[in-house]
């Protein structure tokens, strides 16, 4: 009988001993090595804060606002024009149908211009959040919007003020 057999049949407590700490000394620094090199490749952004901080967004409100107010003033003088002629005791039926449209016509302003606005700045920040995305190396980039779309995650997983200087250097062309 040689050596080998004999170790494989009766096989020594030390020889098991020093197998078993090989494997767990393998195990552990296996999982020691890919937890400290890994990153997280999943995160969160707040797209409350990226949209109303995005200078995208900010530039469109703020030239919507300008159209927005020039139909407000013409329906707060037609609003004017409407009181005095009551308190003199007239009542102008088209005045009142040019009060109702052009009151008609704000409202209709203000939704379109939330809709397109809203549209515009999330096909920019969809294009800047893969960019992103890719760059850093992320698998998955959730957004949430305080809703309950994610119920909890850990703030290191927050990555919107980091994101948001990306997207508004990306916008300003640097």
């Amino acid at each position: 009988m040689t050596l080998t057999t004999n170790i494989l049949k009766n096989p020594s407590p030390l020889i098991w001993y020093i197998n078993s700490a090989l494997i767990l000394g393998l195990v552990v620094y296996l999982i020691f090595h890919h937890t400290s090199e890994q990153k997280n490749d999943i995160a969160y952004i707040d797209n409350v804060i990226t949209f109303s901080k995005f200078n995208y967004s900010i530039e469109l409100q703020k030239e919507n606002e300008k159209i927005i107010k020039g139909q407000k003033f013409l329906v707060d003088s037609l609003v004017m024009v409407l009181r005095d002629e009551q308190s003199e005791g007239k009542t102008n039926e088209a005045l009142q149908r040019q009060f109702m449209s052009e009151n008609n016509r704000l409202k209709e302003m203000g939704e379109y211009f939330s809709k397109d606005t809203g549209k515009k700045v999330w096909d920019r920040l969809n294009v800047y959040v893969k960019e992103y995305g890719e760059k850093n190396h992320y698998q998955i980039i959730l957004g949430t919007q305080g809703s309950g779309n994610i119920m909890f995650a850990e703030k290191s997983l927050d990555i919107t003020e980091p994101f948001l200087k990306y997207a508004n250097s990306r916008y300003e062309g640097e």
